[in-house]
């Protein structure tokens, strides 16, 4: 097999064993990127995924002469101050052109129903803010300094959006890099599944490429270990405070994935604490009650079906509302091609996976990301030699 038919193996029907490793299967994929398109642009999170990518990309250009490498950074305000930290050194990286960019737009506050949406860097709030960006950060808001309200919300994808504004050029093609593993949810393996490569399709003359999409949580603790890569030390008070490889993250504290780890972080980091309660509307009781609050339970006499309407009416806005029911009309929808008997209150189809109960969980989560409503099915056994 040629090393570019190893690129393109993992949407086969089948999977196919490689004759490398995934280190080394990961290693040729970014030295590809270099090799064959106009320029590379890594969308880095400070997270231990696209860290690694950082560094096999930075090898990469090293041994092609095209170094330095450029690294985008989205600053979502609500970060961990190792993150902020490790910011710092890759921008004093010689190595490294590092992209510094906030944008005023619209997230899902996890935390709360009453303030459903949190918009990092929000005009007006600056006395709040729980960090302030360096002075030649870049600014893509509105009016002249750039810092102004966007119309922009999640999802879709913002740095994807600000990258495409920032990098994108008529006639060139370029490759955006990050860290998505496939380990970490089906959506993310049929994504891999369906575009049959680690890369995409061009989209705006940009291609999206997943160089470790094979690897698991140990093979990225690994390679920082043996490689001596930086890391986020965030990471070190998460494991402490009772974290492992996989269920530690460090996203922006308002999003569903690190919103559970609240608790820790009012344990292990009491400086930065009353910043987060202040700023985040919902966070300390999140904490208190380790998300107690956020799970879907049923009230006397009621069925899961009739939960999923009631926490649909209990959402924040029309906004979440309207979305939420186009993606539940869409499953059933779905549901219906496949199944004539009618969708059970709490076992699952065996087909799709939904049910009134699951339903309920997305309407109590407003799961506008689709994280909650698809297939239940393995996605173990992943790696990078495997097609």
């Amino acid at each position: 097999m040629t090393t570019d038919e190893r690129l393109h193996t993992a949407g086969s029907t089948y999977k196919r064993m490689l004759d490398v490793d995934v280190f080394t299967a990961a290693q040729q994929r970014c030295r590809y990127l270099y090799e064959n398109y106009d320029d590379v642009i890594i969308s880095w999170s400070g997270g231990k995924d696209s860290s690694s990518v950082l560094e096999l990309c930075r090898e990469a250009a090293r041994d092609l002469g095209k170094l330095p490498i450029k690294v985008f950074f989205l600053d979502e305000e609500v970060v961990y101050p190792e993150t902020i930290d490790l910011c710092h050194r890759h921008r004093s990286d010689p190595e490294i052109d590092f992209y510094w960019v906030c944008v005023p737009s619209t997230y899902r506050n996890a935390c709360s129903e009453v303030e459903p949406d949190f918009i990092p860097f929000e005009p007006g709030k600056e006395a709040l803010w729980t960090s302030h960006p360096p002075d030649d950060a870049i600014w893509m808001g509105t009016g002249e300094d750039g810092h102004g309200m966007t119309d922009w919300r999640v999802p879709p994808s913002i740095p994807k959006t600000a990258i495409f504004k920032l990098f994108a050029e008529p006639g060139k093609v370029k490759a955006m890099v990050t860290g998505l593993r496939a380990e970490e949810s089906y959506v993310r393996y049929s994504g891999i599944m369906s575009s049959q490569s680690f890369l995409t399709k061009p989209e705006k003359g940009i291609v999206h490429a997943r160089p470790v999409y094979d690897w698991k949580a140990r093979d990225v603790w690994w390679a920082i270990a043996n490689m001596k890569w930086d890391y986020n030390k965030a990471y070190d008070k998460l494991w402490r405070a009772g974290g492992n490889v996989n269920n530690t993250r460090v996203a922006p504290l308002f999003h569903a994935e690190a919103a559970v780890l609240l608790r820790r972080v009012m344990l292990y980091w009491p400086r930065w604490w009353p910043l987060i309660r202040r700023r985040v509307r919902g966070a300390h009781s999140m904490a208190i009650y380790s998300g107690q609050l956020h799970k879907p339970r049923l009230l006397p006499g009621e069925t899961w079906e009739q939960a999923a309407q009631r926490y649909w009416n209990n959402l924040g806005s029309q906004e979440s509302k309207d979305a939420l029911a186009s993606a539940i009309r869409q499953k059933l929808q779905g549901h219906a091609q496949h199944s004539k008997v009618p969708l059970d209150d709490i076992v699952g189809c065996s087909e799709c996976n939904l049910s009134w109960k699951l339903i309920a969980k997305a309407c109590c989560l407003d799961d506008r990301q689709m994280r909650i409503l698809v297939p239940n099915r393995s996605i173990h056994g992943i790696r990078g030699n495997v097609a």
